[in-house]
């Protein structure tokens, strides 16, 4: 005596033989085609004036470097006194740690010749720096 555990297609449901299944009921094949086509309903549903611009490194880096600047400022404004913080040791580390990496991410997105001994410093210890994932890192922990 034999059981069919196929049913009527002969290939038992979630075998590797059918492939991958999803809460949906479709197949990996099935759920990369709603995928893309959400990111093109998507990119449909934008503005013209959004869709029309490729992004500008020189202005990341500005815009970058901007905000580690302003981060900078505020992160110094801790230990001036201008916010109150907490007075425990963990919290002047916190500070210190904030200091530094604003101050480490200004010097990667300036373009000011007076950086760039410190720049290249930073870039010969760690060069991930000098890419934008690295800098995305940066800004990310500063985050």
């Amino acid at each position: 005596m034999s059981i069919d555990l196929g049913g009527p297609g002969g290939v038992p449901q979630g075998s590797p033989q059918q492939g991958p299944s999803f809460a949906g009921g479709g197949t990996a094949r099935a759920a990369a085609e709603w995928i893309q086509g959400a990111a093109v309903g998507i990119n449909a549903a934008l503005p013209a004036a959004l869709r029309g611009v490729p992004g500008d490194p020189s202005v990341a880096r500005h815009v970058g470097a901007a905000a580690a600047a302003a981060l900078f400022v505020v992160a110094l404004m801790g230990p001036l006194g201008v916010f109150q913080v907490e007075s425990s040791a963990v919290g002047h580390l916190a500070d210190l740690q904030q200091t530094i990496l604003a101050g480490l991410a200004f010097v990667l997105e300036a373009d000011l010749p007076q950086t760039a001994a410190i720049r290249e410093a930073a870039l010969g210890q760690a060069r991930i720096l000098g890419s934008p994932q690295g800098v995305a890192g940066v800004h990310g922990v500063l985050g």
